[in-house]
C-alpha cells in the first residue's frame, strides 16, 4: 500500500487525488504544505475551512490554477503573487476570512468568471 510508505496522513491524501486537484477541505492546517508548491500542475486548490493566518508567496508559482477556494479562514492579507494566477478563470473564493484589504495585482485576472470577497 503507497500510504504505508508515506510520512504523513496530509501527503497521503495528497498523493490518492488526481494530479490537478487538491483538496485539503478541513485539514485543521495551520499552514500550507510545502508539498502544494511542489505540484505546479495543480489546477484546482482547495484549502477552505482550516486555521489558515497566510497564503505563501509561492502560490505565484502554480500557473496552471483554475480555481483556488481560500474561504473560511483565518487570513488577514494576501500576497501580491496572487495577481500573477492569469490562469485562475472559474473560481477565486476568499469570503469569511479577515482581509481588511486585497492586493492591487488581483487587477490582473481579467478571465475570473466568479470571485467572492466578502467577510
Amino acid at each position: 500500500m503507497l500510504c504505508a510508505r508515506v510520512e504523513s496522513p496530509l501527503k497521503c491524501t495528497m498523493l490518492h487525488q488526481r494530479s490537478v486537484d487538491v483538496n485539503l477541505w478541513k485539514q485543521h492546517l495551520a499552514l500550507v504544505p510545502d508539498e502544494v508548491f511542489e505540484r505546479l500542475e495543480i489546477e484546482t486548490l482547495v484549502l477552505a475551512d482550516n486555521d489558515l493566518a497566510e497564503i505563501p508567496s509561492k502560490i505565484g508559482n502554480l500557473k496552471h490554477l483554475r480555481m483556488l477556494d481560500l474561504g473560511h479562514n483565518a487570513l488577514t492579507q494576501l500576497p501580491e503573487e496572487l495577481g500573477q494566477l492569469t490562469g485562475l478563470r472559474d473560481f477565486l473564493y476568499l469570503h469569511d476570512n479577515q482581509l481588511a484589504s486585497l492586493p492591487t495585482s488581483l487587477c490582473h485576472l481579467t478571465a475570473l468568471r466568479y470571485q467572492s470577497f466578502v467577510r
